[in-house]
């Protein structure tokens, strides 16, 4: 049975885990390349399910789950 988690707070679940990605859950840095990979896909499946969706122009967002490398080269400034 897999830990579904949730969704940047929404009940939802998590970028990176659980039964509906295919696998177990993974570790923090596995998810953090795995958002990255798949960033705009993520975004519209939890918009879709009516859940705030991850922001490459909120530092926390970008901090935890590793985007500073796509922030950059989407040309979203980060904030000091």
């Amino acid at each position: 049975m897999f830990d579904t988690g949730t969704a940047v707070g929404q009940g939802g679940t998590c970028p990176g885990r659980g039964p509906a990605l295919g696998g177990p859950r993974l570790s923090a840095g596995e998810r953090r390349v795995r958002t990255s990979k798949r960033f705009d896909q993520i975004n519209e499946r939890l918009a879709g399910q009516g859940m705030r969706t991850i922001s490459l122009a909120d530092s926390e967002h970008v901090e935890r789950y590793g985007l500073e490398e796509l922030a950059r080269s989407r040309g979203v400034v980060e904030p000091d």
